[in-house]
């Protein structure tokens, strides 16, 4: 609910129809110019948002922002709120890039930095196939709250070398444990669910942002990295969904160029189970 110029602006957004979320993600996206704006609410693991467009949006002033952030009397944040961001563009929702721009991806010639990849680069995937890279995707982040980095520490499930990943980036955990455990040869677990464990840590980086990289693959293949089988992009049927694609990432792409992804490859494990996993791993 906005107040602005003698007006009100009123909108609402049923989290209900999606199921329940312990952390959400509220975005408001305004163009005043072209007559645009938008309200999201997004699911932190990327594939679950509520969007909802708004006619004719009024612009917010500059004072109203830094009102918005400040701690003087006239503000009151949450206690449950995480972090406040404000941007000088659209920030897009959906699926969001999860790896460091630096991270070593294994490739038909070898390990290469995903921030080299190009569109048609073939990747080694950890079925042993080689697979063409659709799109590379990068996206400039707060490096705080839901954004907050975390380092998976090497040799811990077969990493050659540390790396850095989002809070929401799956790894692919595999073994005879897993196959025990969930009747399954492989399962995705969250990095913020090792994040407690011995295997990682969260990183609080010296400046305030951070940039994250992915890659989009035909079948939602599973990429090597540094030795660690990691989740690519899952895009389900975004492409077909011309609202949730306008605010995506993928807006500027080529809807045609972009795969459907049915389900995700592996079922997601909950944090407990996950917890279980990195502790057999370290014993």
């Amino acid at each position: 609910m906005l107040e602005q110029y003698g007006a009100v602006f009123h909108q609402t957004l049923n989290p209900t129809k999606r199921g329940r979320a312990d952390q959400v993600r509220l975005t408001y996206n305004w163009d005043a110019p072209a007559f645009e704006g938008q309200l999201a609410l997004e699911w932190l693991d990327g594939d679950r948002a509520e969007i909802a467009d708004i006619h004719a949006p009024r612009p917010w002033r500059l004072a109203d922002l830094e009102a918005l952030i400040d701690e003087g009397p006239h503000c009151f944040i949450a206690s449950g709120v995480e972090y406040i961001a404000l941007s000088d563009q659209p920030e897009p929702v959906g699926p969001m890039p999860g790896l460091s721009p630096f991270t070593p991806v294994e490739t038909e010639t070898g390990a290469r930095p995903i921030k080299d990849l190009r569109r048609g680069d073939l990747l080694r995937c950890a079925s042993g196939d080689l697979v063409p890279v659709l799109h590379k995707i990068e996206r400039e982040v707060p490096a705080v709250g839901s954004f907050c980095p975390v380092q998976l520490r090497a040799p811990y499930f077969g990493l050659a070398q540390d790396i850095t990943v989002a809070p929401f980036q799956r790894m692919v955990l595999t073994g005879s444990e897993v196959e025990y455990l969930f009747g399954c040869e492989a399962v995705l677990a969250p990095a913020e669910m090792l994040a407690a464990t011995r295997t990682a840590r969260r990183v609080l980086l010296a400046g305030p942002i951070t940039t994250y990289a992915q890659v989009i693959l035909p079948g939602h293949e599973v990429p090597v990295v540094a030795g660690l089988g990691v989740e690519s992009l899952f895009l389900g049927r975004i492409r077909r969904d011309r609202s949730a694609l306008g605010a995506s990432l993928f807006a500027g792409l080529d809807r045609n160029s972009l795969p459907e992804h049915a389900q995700p490859r592996y079922p997601v494990v909950r944090a407990f189970d996950a917890a279980i996993l990195a502790e057999h791993r370290t014993a």
